[in-house]
């Protein structure tokens, strides 16, 4: 996914339509191209759309392997979920089985950009919280 629907491939995917393969002055960040989406210029909202797409149909396919209740977006996707939501929900109830699909929802994190880091923080906790058990047993 990091590939194909993160802010870096966004990013990536605008500058290589415009002929950049690396960073300079005029270089298109996500910030920008999501502003010029929002403007309604078709080229950006075709970005947009299409990683939506793939992470629509990303989350599909790990919620038929998974049935999770619930699927929380995070990082800089949400930054523009207003560009990506209706392609993520399309593509997530076109390739979703139906009865997961009726038990699953899709929401955006409130901790944004954050989300990794924090989650990154808890899994370490865990870990050195769990090894702390197991050294007091024996």
């Amino acid at each position: 996914l990091e590939a194909v629907a993160s802010g870096n491939a966004i990013e990536l995917s605008a500058n290589n339509r415009l002929g950049k393969k690396e960073p300079n002055a005029d270089w298109i960040t996500v910030k920008d191209l999501a502003g010029k989406a929002r403007d309604g210029e078709s080229q950006a909202n075709k970005i947009f759309h299409e990683a939506g797409q793939y992470l629509g149909r990303a989350l599909a396919i790990a919620a038929n392997m998974l049935n999770p209740d619930k699927i929380i977006l995070g990082g800089g996707v949400t930054l523009a979920i207003d560009l990506l939501q209706d392609a993520i929900e399309k593509e997530f109830d076109k390739h979703t089985m139906s009865e997961i699909k009726s038990t699953t929802v899709i929401e955006v994190s409130p901790l944004g950009m954050d989300a990794g880091a924090y989650g990154a923080i808890a899994l370490a906790l865990n870990q050195f919280l769990y090894k702390a058990d197991l050294a007091q047993e024996q």
